[in-house]
């Protein structure tokens, strides 16, 4: 994801550039206003092409073509990155929907009494016991408290 987002950051500024260059460009060679060389650019990078817009000089048809071959590429990599972003997000999302499903059949059909089982052969387990018991008046203090005693206690299984 984070090489997905560089890339259409690299893909927005070279965007930019050509719109900026493209009508600054086109103010230069055409001798055309600000609003009628931005039109022309976004036309031309859109792959629009109205046609009431257009150079005349040769020099003015060379840069269209870089404008359209620069322009047209960048446009289609942004909505691209764009579209992969989107897609890849939703894909996370399926992921994690379906980890949740896992973890709780497996809580809910073998985990529970796979770690009871693996506590009672837990020598120092009654250290801990009372700050994991869950109550109906436990909130998120509790829980948290609980989670760093858990994480601080060294398990140890003695399977003699």
């Amino acid at each position: 994801m984070k090489n997905i987002k560089s890339r259409l950051k690299i893909y927005l500024i070279i965007f930019i550039m050509v719109i900026v260059l493209g009508t600054i460009g086109m103010m230069t060679i055409e001798n055309k206003s600000l609003i009628d060389s931005l039109y022309f650019v976004i036309v031309t990078m859109a792959t629009v092409g109205y046609g009431d817009v257009c150079p005349v000089t040769t020099i003015g048809k060379i840069f269209t073509l870089f404008i359209i071959v620069t322009g047209v590429g960048t446009f289609l990599g942004v909505i691209a990155n764009f579209t992969e972003i989107i897609l890849e997000k939703r894909e996370m999302e399926s992921r994690m929907e379906k980890l949740n499903m896992i973890i709780g059949i497996f809580y809910s059909e073998i985990g529970l009494e796979f770690f009871s089982r693996l506590a009672r052969y837990d020598p120092n387990f009654d250290i801990i016991r009372k700050s994991l018991i869950i109550t109906e008046t436990w909130n998120d203090k509790d829980f948290i408290a609980a989670s760093k005693e858990s994480v601080k206690h060294k398990f140890i299984v003695d399977t003699s």
